[in-house]
């Protein structure tokens, strides 16, 4: 115990306590309830942790163990110390790290990798825990250019955007919110097979069973021809302050005739008196160390710019 403060490993039977703590955090994200992280618990086994401080949780830590690599979490995107609402103070914060390292330590792992949360998804600034790593030595191995839209203060769209989405425009394209998962998840694996070699992150199987136990945080929009056909997907992971676009796919017609850009601008335009942000994730390789400079500048096109998705190392 340091300064009034005990780490739990988190058991099943603590998951009332560890969701409500992380809706409740300063860094609230629906990828940190039980519900979502457990789902690829076979690939990535649970090794996270609750503070105690003076006899109640106040914050959560998600965490992965892999070889001698503590990750936090190596299945999300970013994760990290997700403080109670009021937060942690610095002094508190810099106690909780320090009760953590030691807590590795006895475990015997070597480094600790931070995947820091960006600071779109904060209710207010509280990156106490950049400083406290910051303070034992850890280094960047990370940082990706993640392109995000501050929707009240939105840059410049580019003059193709404004092309495409008046193509999608003269061939009468609707935009809505859509429940055919089965549909989209074949156009957007199509896709990512033809245009990469890859697979979405996500099977079916595992999309459907989130969005059915996140029914509002995880959204299908889709844009459509005035005859029904698929044009164009995006899937969006709504947290309080941000829309992120989880999963965007379109079909050779939806491209030629702008369904894509139509799409976008509609979600970003809707979405503005709701949330603050609007995310297209990052445009990277390599832990950032190779661009895509032709992706990156379509999502700039759209009024983005780049906010650093970092990640931190601290040698134990």
């Amino acid at each position: 115990m340091t300064n009034g403060m005990r780490l739990h490993r988190y058991q099943p039977e603590l998951q009332p306590v560890w969701d409500a703590l992380v809706r409740g955090s300063v860094k609230p994200h629906f990828m940190f309830v039980r519900s979502y992280m457990d789902y690829h618990a076979d690939r990535f086994p649970d090794a996270s942790y609750l503070l105690e401080r003076d006899g109640r949780m106040v914050a959560a830590f998600p965490g992965t163990i892999t070889d001698s690599s503590y990750h936090s979490h190596r299945g999300l995107s970013f994760g990290g110390w997700l403080p109670e609402g009021v937060g942690l103070t610095a002094v508190q914060t810099l106690a909780a790290t320090d009760l953590l390292v030691e807590e590795l330590r006895r475990l015997g792992l070597r480094e600790l990798i931070y995947k820091v949360i960006p600071t779109m998804y904060h209710e207010r600034p509280a990156e106490e825990d950049l400083y406290a790593l910051f303070r034992l030595g850890a280094q960047l191995l990370k940082v990706e250019p993640c392109t995000a839209i501050r929707l009240a203060a939105r840059g410049k769209v580019g003059s193709r955007r404004l092309r495409n989405q008046k193509k999608a425009a003269r061939l009468g394209c609707r935009y809505g919110r859509s429940h055919e998962w089965a549909g989209f998840w074949s156009l957007l694996t199509a896709r990512l097979r033809e245009r990469h070699d890859l697979k979405p992150v996500h099977s079916l199987e595992e999309i459907s069973r989130l969005v059915t136990a996140h029914p509002d945080s995880i959204q299908l929009f889709t844009a459509t021809a005035p005859d029904g056909a698929l044009l164009a997907g995006v899937v969006l992971y709504m947290t309080p302050r941000v829309a992120h676009a989880q999963y965007i796919a379109a079909d050779p017609v939806g491209l030629e005739h702008g369904a894509l850009d139509g799409l976008l601008e509609h979600l970003i335009t809707g979405l503005s008196p709701t949330h603050a942000w609007f995310s297209f994730g990052i445009s990277s390789e390599d832990g950032g160390r190779v661009l895509n400079e032709g992706l990156i500048q379509q999502k700039e096109e759209f009024g983005g710019s780049t906010i650093a998705q970092t990640t931190l190392r601290l040698t134990l």
